[in-house]
């Protein structure tokens, strides 16, 4: 018995076909993820650096550029080496931690690890920078009914005097305290106390 035209539901299973098509799509979204995901952090470090490259599959993406939102570029995942860190593994197998061999606060690993990032002040949507105290973002201001830290005393877990809060620092995305300029006491100078907590 001939078919009609535009019957092709009667001969083919559409649930099943959609189906099918639901994953392929969903392995190949899979699969992009993973490669995007290998952007950063990628091909990861080795005991044997000039034998092997660790990476898994998917491979490593080429190189992407992405436009930075107050002008210049960057590019992912990046072909800058990564600044030797001196340290030695803490047992003798191959993936035991790093031990700091000097000053743990001063050689980038442990407690003083970073992330290599811009050395840039970091900007708000409008591109003004993102802390600043409240001498210069006079659109915000204290509570009112708040205590007003300008002016108390900073003292340590020793009970020593560090100095007198000076200034405010707030974050202009998120607005709160962020920090407090601390002119210290006998020196002269300030600093900046995280008032995170």
């Amino acid at each position: 018995m001939p078919i009609g035209t535009g019957g092709l539901t009667s001969y083919i299973d559409v649930a099943q076909m959609t189906l099918y098509g639901f994953w392929i799509f969903f392995f190949g979204l899979i699969i992009y993820l993973r490669r995007e995901d290998k952007r950063e952090g990628y091909p990861l470090v080795s005991e044997y650096p000039d034998r092997v490259t660790v990476e898994g599959f998917p491979p490593t993406p080429a190189p992407k550029t992405f436009l930075l939102p107050h002008g210049g570029t960057e590019q992912a995942p990046r072909d800058r080496p990564e600044p030797p860190h001196p340290a030695l593994a803490a047992r003798p197998w191959f993936g035991a931690p790093l031990e700091p061999t000097g000053d743990p606060m001063l050689e980038a690993i442990g407690p003083g690890a970073y992330a290599n990032r811009a050395d840039t002040p970091e900007r708000t949507y409008e591109g003004e920078t993102r802390m600043a105290p409240l001498r210069v973002a006079t659109a915000f201001f204290l509570e009112p009914t708040d205590p007003d830290p300008r002016g108390m005393t900073v003292i340590g877990a020793d009970n020593a005097t560090a100095g007198v809060v000076k200034e405010v620092w707030i974050d202009r995305t998120e607005p709160g305290i962020r920090y407090l300029e601390v002119a210290l006491a006998g020196l002269g100078e300030t600093v900046l106390l995280p008032a995170s907590f």
